[in-house]
Parts: C-alpha cells; sequence; structure tokens
C-alpha cells in the first residue's frame, strides 16, 4: 500500500510512505532502484490507515526528548530521522503511542488528525 506522509525535520519532505509486511520485504524496497528516498519512507508495518500530509515543528529538541507540534487535515505519518532504538518511546497529547522502525532505522508515528503535541522520549 501506498500512503501520503509529511515530514520537516531535516527539510526532506517525503510525499508517499511504502508499507513493508516485514524487515525482508522493507530491504527489498529500500534497495530497489525504482526507490527514491527523497519522496519515498518504507515503514516495517503492515498498515491500514489512510493519511494525509501536514505541518511539524519543533518544540524541543535535547539528548532524551524531542517535542514537536503538528497540525494536519486528516489522520498523518510523522517521520523523524533520528535512530530507532527500543528505548525510545512516543505520547502523543501525553498518551502512548507506537513508533514504527522506517527506512529501516528511523522511527515514525501516525498522528491523528488536528493539532498536536508529539514527544519522543528516551526510557532508561
Amino acid at each position: 500500500m501506498i500512503y501520503k506522509v509529511y515530514f520537516k525535520h531535516n527539510k526532506l519532505k517525503r510525499h508517499v510512505i511504502v508499507s513493508a509486511n516485514n524487515k525482508k520485504e522493507a530491504i527489498e524496497l529500500l534497495m530497489n532502484e525504482s526507490f527514491d528516498p527523497k519522496k519515498e519512507a518504507v515503514v516495517e508495518e503492515k498498515l491500514t490507515q489512510d493519511i494525509t500530509t501536514g505541518e511539524t515543528e519543533i518544540l524541543e529538541y535535547s539528548q532524551n526528548k524531542i517535542r514537536l507540534q503538528t497540525r494536519n487535515e486528516g489522520d498523518g505519518f510523522l517521520l523523524l530521522t533520528d535512530n530507532y532504538y527500543p528505548s525510545w518511546k512516543v505520547k502523543i497529547d501525553n498518551k502512548k503511542s507506537e513508533i514504527y522502525i522506517t527506512d529501516f532505522s528511523f522511527r515514525g508515528v501516525f498522528v491523528p488528525k488536528g493539532e498536536h503535541i508529539v514527544e519522543f522520549y528516551a526510557t532508561l
């Protein structure tokens, strides 16, 4: 499946997200010559949500905590190009959410329609 995605952390905007069934398929998609990392991102999870584009603003960025504000007119997917590691967790408006491994090593999270505070934090 292909979805739209919004992204603003390092000014690279990707417009579609490709859903992989597993890690092996994600690697195959990333290595495919038709894959364009400037426009696409691969999530290691079978996704069923429809998502739209939106905006993100970084409110706080430190070693163990990243706070962002998102604004989108439909459900969205936020891609953070910091490395995924199991000790990282995420909350959206202070409610726990799930981090999806994206592009084999980054963090992604679904964000509901509207304005939200997304907080990634490291647990020790």
